[in-house]
């Protein structure tokens, strides 16, 4: 799978998506975050932002 950004960019997607899987069904919705996940999936927060094209810090 190719994005726009170059098929990197598609897998680093692909790991937060899954990561935020996995952690909202340990967790629930109320008991996750974008901070959680970012950490979760081992990332920095720009990574979330530019990725996910976020207007506010993750």
């Amino acid at each position: 799978m190719w994005s726009v950004y170059g098929p990197r960019s598609s897998v680093q997607k692909q790991q937060l998506l899954d990561t935020a899987r996995r952690v909202f069904a340990e967790n629930g919705y109320q008991g996750t975050s974008i901070d959680l996940i970012v950490q979760e999936a081992g990332v920095s927060s720009q990574l979330c932002i530019t990725t996910f094209r976020l207007n506010r810090r993750c």
